[in-house]
């Protein structure tokens, strides 16, 4: 003898529209299969019509890239913008043991009104490997 009350579903209770209690929730039957819908029209003489169900609208939002800030590369701010552990940015190994001998020297003189200034000469450096200046 049980102290429980059992209770089973039947065939007029699993009709499109109506809802059944699976585990403690509710669930909603809202359509069925073509052999089922002749089984209902067959032996309950019920129509099984699917229930049209609205789709939700996804939440999209845009949500801009600060600017650079200064601090380190601008790989690595966006590399903390788009993380909250930061990564180092990977590095083409290929390339930098490729090109990590060749460097680009450029001389440069300085535009300046100051005539010291206009005899100053500079050299700006370009490695190939890991493309810094």
């Amino acid at each position: 003898m049980s102290l429980k009350d059992e209770t089973y579903y039947e065939p007029k209770d699993l009709c499109c529209g109506s809802s059944v209690k699976v585990y403690g929730r509710d669930c909603l039957i809202y359509d069925c299969d073509e052999f089922t819908k002749a089984w209902y029209a067959a032996n309950m003489g019920v129509e099984q019509k699917p229930v049209k169900l609205a789709k939700a609208r996804p939440n999209v939002t845009y949500q801009a890239l600060p600017a650079y800030n200064g601090y380190g590369s601008p790989e690595d701010s966006l590399g903390s913008v788009l993380s909250l552990n930061a990564k180092a940015p990977k590095i083409d190994m290929k390339k930098m043991f490729k090109q990590d001998m060749h460097v680009l020297r450029f001389e440069a003189s300085l535009v300046s009104t100051e005539p010291d200034d206009e005899t100053r000469k500079f050299i700006i450096s370009f490695y190939c490997g890991d493309d810094t200046i």
